[in-house]
């Protein structure tokens, strides 16, 4: 049984953490504020430019388009995910690993080959040990100031990814991070970047009104490919940073309850032993006095 200095002790410590996770939580939810606004600001454009996009591909199908984020035949994806650098964020980084996981299984199932590439050093390390023959890693910096990468970064890690289209060392991109859902739900979705266009795309645009392009459709699709590559990139690098933010805050306000409850009984603990220590002592002041 503890004695009653360690219960002092023990309770102190948990004291002392506690304020840290409060902190942090504070800490979190203000930086959560700014994240979350410019995820959702991104949102509406990169959805809307997209689905612009993707009709102007279907209409333009017999046009000679040379861009590697457009026809591009292969069964090579480079799977992108996209976590933290910093940890306590509950399982956030964990079931980034387990979906990239669950994605690579199911395209070598179906014959494909797959890269894997991390940005976070939580996913990074971990990926690199798991997929240690088919781990790559972008010569662009992936360690961003304040977590936040900036229109530059996107841009540059963007090129290099075009680049290896370029030469065929692959042939898709897909991207596994979190969505912010709510600010306790941030489900783990994959986002498909290259190809754009997919079957049941084509199904649902069989029939297309006729546009008008200007410049040609073969000078402005490449130019709209790309730009679509980078803003999809950088809302999805806006979306885990809101998640990464929203997780934290949530794993410190569940460490900050768990550690009010463990307070709470080695307080009962210590005031239960410090009413026996003076229950024995009033027996030993009883006894003496009746021996007297």
């Amino acid at each position: 049984m503890s004695t009653l200095k360690e219960l002092r002790t023990r309770i102190k410590v948990v004291k002392s953490t506690q304020k840290i996770t409060a902190a942090m939580k504070m800490v979190a939810t203000a930086k959560l504020k700014r994240a979350q606004e410019r995820a959702e600001l991104g949102r509406p454009y990169a959805d809307s430019f997209q689905t612009l996009l993707q009709r102007v591909l279907l209409t333009a199908r017999d046009c000679d388009i040379m861009s590697p984020l457009y026809k591009n035949t292969g069964d090579k994806t480079l799977i992108i995910a996209i976590g933290t650098d910093r940890g306590l964020c509950g399982a956030y980084n964990t079931n980034i690993v387990r979906e990239v996981k669950d994605v690579a299984k199911t395209i070598t199932r179906e014959g494909g080959s797959v890269l894997v590439v991390g940005i976070g050093r939580k996913v990074h390390d971990v990926l690199k040990r798991e997929f240690v023959d088919h781990s790559v890693s972008f010569s662009a910096s992936t360690v961003f100031e304040k977590s936040i990468p900036t229109l530059g970064h996107v841009e540059a890690i963007a090129a290099e990814i075009m680049e290896w289209l370029e030469a065929g060392i692959i042939s898709k991109v897909s991207v596994v991070t979190g969505h912010l859902k709510s600010l306790i739900s941030q489900p783990i979705k994959i986002s498909r970047l290259v190809p754009l266009l997919s079957d049941e795309t084509t199904d649902t645009y069989d029939e297309m009104p006729y546009t008008l392009f200007e410049p040609k459709p073969e000078k402005l699709i490449p130019q709209m490919l790309v730009h679509n590559f980078v803003i999809q990139l950088n809302r999805l690098f806006a979306e885990n940073s809101a998640c990464e933010h929203a997780a934290r805050m949530a794993a410190m306000d569940n460490a900050s309850r768990n550690a009010r409850d463990m307070i709470q009984k080695l307080q009962l603990r210590y005031n239960q032993g410090r009413q026996a220590q003076i229950t024995n002592e009033l027996i030993e002041i009883i006894s003496g006095a009746e021996a007297a």
